[in-house]
């Protein structure tokens, strides 16, 4: 599995699956939050999340929620 930055893991959801879809913030300039600092946003590759996807089903069969996990904020 592919993780790059900080990833946020309810206790209830850890027997679930996380695959990272995103990596950072796409706003990254709130005063108060400084949880992305020094990683720029971008958008994961397909083929990462593809073998993320077949490694949690080779790996964890039995697991019954898969989250796309990232952060994206839409700016208006």
């Amino acid at each position: 599995m592919h993780y790059h930055g900080p990833i946020v893991r309810p206790q209830t959801d850890a027997d679930s699956i996380f695959v990272e879809v995103t990596v950072g913030c796409t706003h990254n300039n709130c005063t108060f939050c400084n949880f992305y600092d020094g990683y720029p946003f971008r958008v994961a590759p397909l083929s990462q999340v593809e073998a993320d996807l077949q490694e949690a089903a080779a790996n964890f069969p039995h697991a019954k929620k898969v989250w796309a996990s990232g952060f994206i904020v839409n700016r208006v």
